[in-house]
């Protein structure tokens, strides 16, 4: 059963408990209440009827008129006036109807004592009177007791409800807190809930704020450390440029694209005498100079007139590097630019220090047969010592 539950079990319980028994404690005090108030008049009438008939004159019709008198006006049940020799005057009331159910009368009975007092002639004693009150009326007016008491204590308890609900829901809405701060974690979301007044729930809400600062630094930490990865993984550590996989990657991707038909074009780079360049300038020196050329030659194409934003540079090798131009397969008008602008690793001016290979393909091509014509035509352009060499699609 889950804490809120639990709660409202213990708010009903503590709401119910305190009905009954608030309700039970007033009718037995109004019960004793009743029964102390009757149980003194029959006390009070039978001394009072007792000294009225020591001094009255002791007619049997007389007393008996006297006792129906007494009994019309004093809402009894029965009274009684026994004599020395066994004979009494017996006078009794009949039933009346009663508004209090049997079972509440059989719950709360009202168990009157009668009053007794001796009735004396001159001195002697003369008989012996007793009264007993009728409890009809105490019976229907602690019934008429129980009911109000009834509404006003259910009323008091729906109030109590109202507020316990009202408590229940405050103290249960840390844990509410607590849950979406857990979901919420769970959803790379770190959130930071008030803390509440409660000590317990201040303590677990405070951890769980913690938690959640730990968690998002811990994961930042760690998103850093996996991008750091990812950069190294998928990217030359001396150009910066995207290393042999990634590039082949991303051509798998053009090539790929069988919903396009766009056309593209690979250009291969390559340093020639690389060796006997690090040997003359140094690693460090031709490292900044090849990373050099790599800006060099995404800033060229991005200020041309043709605006190729979309260059994709590559290394795929020590001297040879890849670049790729997404929907674009104007080859001839690269010319210009390659030969002219883009200045090669250790020279001196643009157009030196570099050899060109320039294809078009298309998607559907596979990536075997794309890199083999661009070796094909970067060996031709070895073998002619010309700066770029062009196939056509």
């Amino acid at each position: 059963m889950s804490l809120v539950k639990q709660l409202w079990l213990a708010t009903i319980i503590l709401i119910v408990t305190a009905f009954a028994g608030s309700l039970a404690a007033s009718l037995v005090s109004a019960q004793a209440y009743y029964q102390e108030q009757l149980a003194l008049k029959n006390i009070d009438s039978a001394n009072f009827l007792a000294i009225t008939l020591s001094q009255t004159e002791k007619e049997r019709a007389l007393i008996r008129s006297f006792l129906d008198a007494q009994f019309a006006t004093g809402h009894y049940q029965r009274i009684r006036l026994e004599f020395g020799n066994g004979q009494s005057v017996d006078v009794r009331s009949e039933a009346t109807d009663l508004s209090a159910p049997a079972w509440f009368r059989s719950l709360f009975p009202l168990r009157v004592p009668a009053g007794v007092a001796n009735v004396s002639d001159s001195w002697v004693n003369y008989g012996t009177v007793s009264v007993e009150s009728a409890t009809d009326y105490a019976a229907n007016s602690l019934w008429v007791t129980a009911q109000r008491l009834f509404m006003w204590l259910a009323l008091v308890a729906l109030c109590a409800g109202l507020v316990g609900s009202w408590l229940v829901r405050r103290i249960s809405q840390p844990l509410k807190d607590v849950v979406q701060q857990a979901e919420a974690i769970g959803e790379k979301r770190f959130i930071v809930s008030e803390e509440p007044r409660t000590t317990e729930f201040q303590r677990v809400v405070r951890a769980m704020n913690k938690l959640s600062r730990r968690v998002e630094h811990m994961l930042e930490r760690e998103a850093e450390a996996l991008a750091e990865m990812r950069e190294k993984a998928l990217h030359d550590p001396v150009t910066g440029v995207a290393n042999r996989e990634f590039f082949a990657s991303r051509l798998d991707a053009l090539l790929g694209d069988h919903d396009s038909e766009a056309r593209h074009t690979l250009i291969l780079a390559r340093v020639p005498d690389l060796a006997k360049l690090n040997a003359k300038l140094g690693h460090e020196q031709v490292n900044a100079e090849l990373s050099r050329f790599c800006a060099q030659v995404s800033d060229i194409f991005s200020a041309s007139e043709h605006h190729l934003t979309d260059v994709f540079i590559g290394r795929l090798n020590g001297s040879d590097f890849g670049i790729l131009l997404p929907e674009f397969s104007n080859t001839h008008a690269l010319s210009d630019v390659l030969a002219s602008e883009i200045q090669g690793p250790g020279s001196q001016e643009p157009g030196q220090g570099l050899q060109f290979s320039a294809c078009v393909f298309h998607p559907g091509t596979s990536r075997a047969e794309v890199m083999m014509r661009a070796d094909h035509l970067l060996a031709q352009a070895e073998q002619t010592q010309e700066p770029l060499v062009i196939g056509e699609d």
